[in-house]
């Protein structure tokens, strides 16, 4: 089955997707960390849904609740991190959740109105997918994680789209319980 458009000319054409991913200005109120290590972590988003603890979500020797916590409490904002439960998508660190299911992939997902528009644009496997995300630098301060008042990062990658094609943005059946919640 070819999955990619073909231009009048006969030339293959890739269909770009650009889709922002973690937190942002509205989605939970502050950006996503760039540790001293240079890692940059896109915090999930929050979910009503019960999906995964922001507790029990691992970087390194910490949970994202603790690094939530202290990033916002070095913002001043009133409250500390509320929000109990994340939309883990992307799912790209095999150490952040553990123990994990066997044969478990890193994965990503659109659900609602953003996999039905993906559907009927018929974006398929060979299209590619850029995300971006809002990121700021962490330093230490008084021995906690706070904003670099310095800095306002915004950082992109992109990934060619591979797997199951269009059905790729449907909950098929023979997904691992891991992978349900990218749908």
């Amino acid at each position: 089955m070819d999955t990619q458009s073909k231009h009048s000319s006969g030339v293959d054409r890739v269909k770009l997707v650009i889709s922002r991913k973690g937190l942002d200005s509205e989605s939970g109120v502050m950006a996503s960390p760039i540790l001293s290590c240079g890692c940059l972590y896109s915090v999930p988003i929050p979910s009503s849904l019960q999906e995964v603890r922001y507790a029990d979500i691992k970087f390194g020797k910490h949970t994202l609740q603790q690094i939530c916590n202290e990033l916002k409490s070095s913002k001043k904002l009133k409250s500390s991190w509320s929000h109990e439960f994340a939309h883990l998508d992307p799912d790209l660190r095999g150490e952040a959740l553990a123990p994990r299911p066997s044969g478990w992939r890193a994965a990503f997902g659109q659900s609602g109105g953003a996999a039905t528009h993906l559907i009927k644009q018929a974006v398929s496997v060979g299209d590619l997918f850029i995300f971006f995300g809002w990121f700021r630098k962490t330093i230490k301060v008084n021995g906690k994680l706070a904003f670099d008042p310095e800095d306002g990062t915004s950082f992109g990658v992109g990934s060619k789209l591979g797997g199951f094609g269009r059905s790729s943005f449907r909950r098929p059946t023979n997904f691992g319980f891991w992978k349900t919640t990218h749908m």
